[in-house]
């Protein structure tokens, strides 16, 4: 965790629940525990040793993250939070063989409605 850094707040073991549609910019979230995160703004956001517990994708879906090299570093994601991410990586082109084995990787069911949601809102 930097200590040089000043953050615009500091969450340490709170339990957030559902987040959805809420704005971070600068915080830091430390073993934070999030249930929700549908249209939430992670902008410049540190979520190391926290949990995307999200079990409905409706509430992971349209989420934006800042991507720095410490985004996901300790942090625990749901079955189907890691399924929705690998669901993304798949959709990119080139590295077919790859993007295919991420696809296979993926539980069958979470990848149906994946699918079904992406085609909704695509």
């Amino acid at each position: 965790m930097a200590t040089d850094r000043e953050w615009r707040a500091i969450h340490i073991d709170e339990d957030l629940g559902d987040v959805s549609g809420r704005y971070f910019e600068n915080e830091l979230f430390c073993r934070c525990r999030v249930t929700g995160i549908a249209h939430a703004r992670f902008i410049d956001c540190d979520l190391r040793n926290s949990s995307l517990d999200v079990n409905d994708l409706r509430k992971f879906m349209g989420v934006v993250l800042s991507l720095d090299c410490y985004t996901f570093d300790s942090v625990a994601l749901s079955e189907l939070a890691f399924d929705s991410f690998l669901f993304l990586l798949s959709l990119t082109k080139g590295n077919d063989d790859k993007r295919q084995r991420l696809q296979e990787m993926i539980d069958p069911r979470h990848m149906s409605y994946l699918r079904r949601a992406f085609e909704w809102f695509g």
